[in-house]
């Protein structure tokens, strides 16, 4: 008998809601300085998503592969890149690559 195994992922599903819920319960939506670590800390690489992405692609892809220092096994470029996006929301900083899309986004045209 062949298939998909769902059970895992439904009862993943399960357990982080309940998780979330324990952690921080319904109320208002609001992520800011006040909100409880789990939350900042999970909405802080969304706030810094370009950068993020950038990080795990160009600078993390050499950790992993065989022509680099090969630290994969003990390595996680997500928890890295969350850590890092944490740290910069705690000090309010926004992230390298957002920064330079606003600067070249935002900057007044020739005259």
């Amino acid at each position: 008998m062949g298939g998909v195994p769902v059970g895992p992922g439904a009862l993943a599903t399960v357990v982080s809601t309940i998780f979330g819920l324990l952690v921080d319960p319904p109320g208002p939506v609001t992520v800011g300085p006040e909100s409880r670590f789990p939350v900042r800390a999970l909405v802080a690489p969304d706030r810094r998503s370009l950068s993020g992405y950038l990080a795990r692609s160009l600078v993390f892809a050499p950790f992993p592969a065989a022509w680099g220092p090969g630290l994969g096994v003990h390595l996680s470029s997500w928890s890295v890149a969350l850590v890092a996006a944490y740290r910069m929301d705690r000090a309010g900083v926004r992230g390298p690559a957002e920064t330079l899309l606003r600067r070249l986004t935002y900057r007044s045209a020739p005259s």
